[in-house]
């Protein structure tokens, strides 16, 4: 059973961790985008996905290539490849999107 002191809900495989950063984008495999690199604002980061902010609206399945720079000196860069799986409009900020994706490599 749980205690109110764990980090991290007992469903997930991994504890999120708030990055408060930006990353660059750039969507995969799709005729529509361009495949050029696009800024977004990392929320938290787990080891297994990303929750972002985006100007853009995306669809399930969307892959993208994510490149992260941490704010942190002691947290390394991380280039990774990942597929949305949820996207709603950001409650805090019109015209932003709160994205969702999996991680599906690590480069």
């Amino acid at each position: 059973m749980s205690s109110d002191s764990d980090d991290h809900d007992e469903r997930r495989d991994f504890i999120r961790m708030e990055v408060d950063c930006d990353i660059v984008y750039r969507v995969i495999g799709s005729a529509v985008f361009t495949g050029d690199w696009e800024r977004a604002h990392a929320k938290n980061l787990s080891g297994k996905g990303i929750l972002f902010l985006a100007r853009r609206e995306f669809r399930n399945g969307d892959v993208l290539d994510i490149n992260i720079q941490p704010n942190n000196p002691s947290l390394s860069p991380l280039e990774t490849r990942v597929v949305v799986v949820r996207m709603t409009k950001d409650r805090d900020d019109d015209g932003l999107y709160e994205v969702a994706a999996i991680m599906q490599t690590s480069k």
